[in-house]
C-alpha cells in the first residue's frame, strides 16, 4: 500500500511539473506577441516625458516617432528594402544578399524579408560556396538524391544488379541471364560489371580466328583476382612492365597488354598464344584452367 502511494505521489508531481511546463509556453509566447512586444519607450524632445510608442508593424519604418498628442507615424519601405520584424527603425534595411556564382534567388527581396538564394540545381551549400553534387562510385547507386542543402547518398547495387561508371542513377542495372540467352556464364557478375556470357566454353576452335572466343579468354584473365605479385609477373611477360601499379591502374594495364597481344596477331587465335606466356608467369594454375574450360580435350594443346 505503501507503493501504491508513494507511485500516485509521483504521478501527481509529473502531472504538476507538465502543468507547469505548460504554463511557461503560454507566459512565453504571450510576452512575445503581447503589447511589449508592440511599443517601445521613446523621449519627447519637447516635454521630455518618457513616452510608450506604438513599433511600426514590418514592411514599414518609423516617418516620425510618438508625441504626447500624436501616435507613431509609420511609411513603406521603398523598393530593395526590407523590415521582418515589428521595429521603430528610422530607415528599413537594404536587401544586401545577392546571389553569387552556381546560386539562384529563392526568394526575392519584398517589403518584409532580405532576398533568399539557395544552390543551382546539381548543387548543395558547402562551407562558402555552392558544391556540386557527387557521382556515386561504380558498384553504388543514388539512394538519397542531393538538394540545394544536402549532397547526393550513395548505397550499394543489391544482389544481382551492378553499375559500371560513375553516375547519378537510383537504380543498378540487373546482371545479363546467360541461360535465357541460350549461353553460359563465363565471369559472374559483380556489383561493379556486368555478367559476362559466351558460348566457347568447351568450344574454343584452335585452327580458326574466332573474335567472339578471343574476347571471353581475355575478359576471363582480366577478370581473375590476382594478387600485386602475380599481376607484376603477367604484366612483365607480357610486355616488359615491372612497376608495381595500383589495382585499378594495374588491371587496366592488363587489359590493355592482353589486347594489345590479340591485336599484334590477328590471323592466329589467341588461346595459343597466351598460354604459354601464362607458363612462363608462373601462373600454371591460370593456364590450366583455361585449357579446362575453353578446351574440349585440354591436354591436345601443348
Amino acid at each position: 500500500q505503501m507503493i501504491l502511494q508513494r507511485n500516485k505521489m509521483w504521478v501527481r508531481m509529473a502531472h504538476t511539473s507538465l502543468a507547469q511546463l505548460a504554463l511557461c509556453s503560454v507566459i512565453l509566447a504571450l510576452a512575445q506577441t503581447g503589447p511589449s512586444a508592440l511599443t517601445y519607450q521613446w523621449k519627447d524632445s519637447v516635454t521630455g516625458e518618457l513616452l510608450i510608442c506604438n513599433k511600426c508593424q514590418p514592411g514599414t519604418s518609423v516617418a516620425k516617432h510618438c508625441t504626447s498628442t500624436s501616435p507613431t507615424q509609420c511609411q513603406p519601405c521603398p523598393d530593395n528594402h526590407y523590415t521582418q520584424y515589428w521595429n521603430y527603425l528610422d530607415k528599413c534595411r537594404y536587401c544586401n544578399v545577392f546571389c553569387e556564382d552556381r546560386e539562384r534567388v529563392k526568394h526575392e527581396c519584398n517589403a518584409t524579408h532580405n532576398r533568399v538564394c539557395e544552390c543551382q540545381p546539381g548543387y548543395h551549400r558547402g562551407i562558402h560556396f555552392c558544391v556540386q553534387h557527387k557521382a556515386c562510385d561504380p558498384g553504388y547507386r543514388v539512394s538519397q538524391e542531393g538538394t540545394a542543402e544536402s549532397n547526393t547518398e550513395c548505397a550499394p547495387c543489391p544482389a544481382g544488379t551492378f553499375a559500371v561508371h560513375p553516375s547519378m542513377e537510383k537504380n543498378c542495372r540487373p546482371h545479363t541471364n546467360c541461360s535465357s540467352l541460350g549461353l553460359e556464364v563465363n565471369v559472374p557478375g559483380t556489383t561493379h560489371h556486368d555478367t559476362l556470357c559466351t558460348s566457347c566454353l568447351g568450344h574454343y576452335n584452335l585452327q580458326e580466328v574466332n573474335a567472339e572466343c578471343d574476347q571471353a579468354v581475355q575478359d576471363f584473365v582480366v577478370h581473375q583476382k590476382f594478387g600485386p605479385r602475380r599481376i607484376r609477373r603477367l604484366q612483365q611477360s607480357l610486355n616488359g612492365q615491372d612497376k608495381l601499379l595500383r589495382d585499378a591502374e594495374s588491371y587496366r594495364k592488363l587489359r590493355n597488354s592482353l589486347a594489345q597481344l590479340r591485336n599484334s596477331q590477328p590471323d592466329k587465335p589467341f588461346l595459343p598464344t597466351l598460354l604459354p606466356i601464362l607458363r612462363r608467369a608462373g601462373l600454371d594454375h591460370l593456364e590450366e584452367e583455361l585449357r579446362i574450360r575453353f578446351l574440349q580435350h585440354h591436354d591436345s594443346l601443348m
